[in-house]
């Protein structure tokens, strides 16, 4: 259950913006949803987490791909992976083969990878995945460019994830081509809001216990660990938890920012098999993740590891 939103030290300064938020042909305004009927642009980088638990394949959360055969998603999402291991494949990633038409039942169709391995993070809501290759991969792949920086409030951004639903798939695939073919209950989705507070500090435990910000983006289940971007279609962050309009007048979401990912590791894997074990995040920038910085992300504590934020400057307030 997400805390109540509690305003800003910038509150007096907030400058509402009033354009709509333009991802691809799309224009959306705060508070608006839509069902993406295709997934070209993102299916590469943009992939639903899904799960096989008490007889049934429903779709947990949602992760994006850092590297060859590497995600990240919310931390809370892997909470429900923890048999994934034990030598029977009870969790995957589906790699969506998209399509331009909305109404061609393949947009939600593509290969299932079976995560082989996963870390928690335990001081923010963050977990890494892996995978291995898909069929044919060289380890080559597309990123979204990362924007490490502390979005300002009344700031637009969008929310990309896959709803909890069913899945189904048949192993094998309709032409044999693919390791198995899947389709989602529901396609990707997107929300669009502002952001609503911001939070520099680290708290003991509790469901927001790192660097993020508040949003008023509609945020379903199974979005966590979804792209929170910002208007020029870069990650901000990674969608942790919400609340309803039927317990708050608003959505109330909370998102990870993107840095606070520099304390995870991954495996990248590798067209012969192997994995490269333990490379931490932050060494994929410029190799895997293209990336934007400002001065409210202040890289890491010297003592303590951890990445650090500040508040932007606005208008005349003191900020970084």
């Amino acid at each position: 259950m997400a805390d109540k939103h509690v305003p800003g030290r910038h509150a007096e300064y907030d400058r509402q913006d009033e354009s709509p938020f333009r991802l691809g042909n799309l224009s959306l305004a705060r508070g608006e949803e839509r069902d993406l009927g295709s997934h070209e642009g993102f299916r590469d980088w943009l992939m639903p987490v899904i799960t096989a638990r008490n007889g049934q394949k429903r779709v947990e959360g949602t992760a994006v791909c850092v590297g060859p055969g590497a995600y990240i998603t919310a931390g809370h999402v892997v909470a429900h992976l923890g048999r994934a291991l034990n030598g029977t494949p009870n969790a995957w990633i589906a790699r969506t083969k998209g399509s331009n038409d909305p109404d061609d039942p393949a947009s939600s169709r593509g290969q299932m990878l079976a995560v082989d391995n996963y870390r928690s993070l335990g001081s923010a809501d963050l977990a890494s995945i892996g995978t291995s290759l898909p069929a044919g991969g060289d380890g080559h792949f597309a990123a979204v460019r990362w924007s490490l920086r502390m979005p300002k409030r009344n700031e637009l951004v969008a929310i990309l994830g896959y709803p909890e639903g069913t899945a189904q798939w048949t192993w094998g695939g309709d032409t044999g081509s693919d390791p198995t073919d899947v389709v989602l209950e529901y396609p990707l989705r997107v929300g669009v809001g502002v952001v609503t507070a911001q939070q520099t500090s680290w708290a003991l435990g509790g469901v927001r216990p790192s660097p993020g910000f508040e949003t008023d983006a509609p945020m379903y289940s199974a979005m966590s660990g979804g792209a929170v971007l910002d208007q020029r279609g870069r990650l901000l962050g990674f969608a942790a938890t919400s609340t309803e309009p039927d317990e708050y007048p608003d959505w109330n979401g909370f998102v990870t920012l993107a840095g606070v990912a520099f304390q995870l590791e991954v495996d990248l894997a590798t067209p012969s098999g192997a994995k490269q074990k333990n490379v931490p995040v932050e060494a994929l920038l410029d190799q895997f993740i293209p990336y934007d910085l400002d001065d409210t992300f202040q890289g890491k504590d010297p003592e303590t590891g951890r990445p650090r934020y500040c508040l932007p400057d606005v208008d005349e307030s003191p900020g970084c």
